[in-house]
């Protein structure tokens, strides 16, 4: 017995020593941060932004942080719908509409006004940026340029919302069709969407109810302090270090993790099949009512080759938290690719692996592009539009 309770006493000594090494590892950490160019760090976000923004962009950043913050909760449901809409804002960085969406506030249409519609998640919304550094302004700005002498004045509406996947785009565009006066509607979603299929499949979603609450995205802000962060990986890292030096050594082969689970292999297979469906059915819908539509796959970090380090330690602490996510995520998108780009009478484009080849950082995030991407990502959804209304001739035919 006296030589258990040692034993006890050891184990606790060496776990108090452990910790006090810990602590003090921290303490310094924290103050070499604190006298360094990150000394304005106050989380994990902040830290991806300083490596992979340029000064000002940051503090465009910075500046969308606060305005957002300032708004409180800054959304609120649509009852009978799966729909929620922002509230009414007008903040140093960006704007909402009474529509509730980004943007200044829309009027009727004019007479020789062609207006496109995009409806997607918070990529297309612009999260951090400006208004006029979003994805809808500057195709809006290159659509006007290229079609400067055609008698048109082109305007790109932006219907991004936060956690907005296929399912709430198509029923947002439905909902406001009339209201928005739409001559061409493009739906750029799937990043959320993939996360959804690996817990729910290609179920439905329900709609709310008077008095539901709104999803946690818009009640919620967490408080990402660098230091607690550092201390719970470094203690995950240290009980998980087997698991961990297998799914480092799997990132630095470029590979995405562990096979997909048992437990969600249905739902891979079900989603594919539910997405080409519910394109298949919105695109049908809306051109009996004459708008014809285009769906956009956009680029996600588990399709991009190679990886930077930051988006390596991004997708390894998904990996870390939900073992497999990345490779369901992966497959799951090749075959919804291969399932929407059978239908032919559906216009498709696949934007996933266009930041194939750079090493630096795209995926600041996770999810989100950075600025640069961001021009990049606007730059080529500009040029699939242009083909389409040249080869259709849909300014002519409005």
């Amino acid at each position: 017995m006296r030589s258990a309770r040692i034993d006890r006493i050891n184990s606790l000594g060496r776990f108090a020593a452990g910790l006090f090494c810990l602590i003090l590892y921290f303490v310094f950490a924290e103050l070499v941060l604190n006298f360094t160019t990150f000394k304005d760090i106050g989380n994990e976000l902040d830290y991806y932004i300083a490596q992979s923004f340029t000064e000002t962009e940051r503090k465009d950043a910075e500046q969308f942080n606060k305005d957002l913050i300032s708004c409180g909760e800054r959304a609120e449901i649509v009852p009978g719908t799966t729909l929620y809409k922002y509230k009414a804002a007008k903040t140093k960085s960006f704007t909402i509409n009474s529509f509730g969406f980004r943007g200044e506030e829309l009027t009727k249409k004019e007479r020789n006004e062609y207006r496109i519609v995009i409806f997607g998640d918070s990529k297309l919304l612009g999260y951090l940026l400006p208004d006029k550094d979003t994805i809808p302004v500057l195709v809006q700005e290159k659509l006007r340029k290229h079609f400067k002498n055609k008698g048109k004045r082109i305007n790109v509406v932006n219907f991004g919302i936060e956690a907005f996947d296929i399912q709430r785009s198509i029923e947002a565009a439905r909902l406001y069709l009339f209201d928005l006066e739409s001559d061409f509607i493009v739906f750029y979603s799937a990043a959320v969407d993939l996360n959804e299929a690996y817990s729910l499949g290609g179920n439905d979603l329900i709609p709310f109810a008077e008095g539901d609450a709104l999803p946690e995205i818009f009640r919620a802000r967490s408080d990402n302090n660098v230091f607690m962060l550092k201390i719970l990986q470094i203690l995950n890292f240290a009980f998980f270090s087997d698991f961990y030096e297998t799914e480092s050594n799997a990132l630095e082969n470029e590979k995405l993790g562990y096979p997909v689970p048992p437990h969600v292999i249905q739902n891979l297979n079900d989603f594919p099949k539910s997405y080409a469906a519910r394109i298949k059915k919105a695109s049908d819908y809306f051109k009996a009512w004459g708008v014809p539509t285009l769906f956009i796959l956009p680029p996600i970090p588990q399709f991009k080759n190679p990886l930077s380090e930051i988006e390596k330690k991004i997708l390894f602490q998904r990996e870390f938290y939900t073992p497999g996510i990345n490779q369901f995520t992966e497959e799951c998108y090749v075959e919804t690719i291969k399932q929407v780009e059978q239908q032919s009478d559906v216009k498709v484009v696949n934007h996933s692996e266009m930041f194939d080849g750079m090493d630096e950082t795209v995926f600041f995030d996770g999810l989100h592009m950075t600025p640069k991407a961001n021009r990049m990502a606007a730059e080529k959804m500009a040029g699939d539009l242009i083909k389409i209304l040249e080869s259709e001739h849909y300014l002519e035919k409005k």
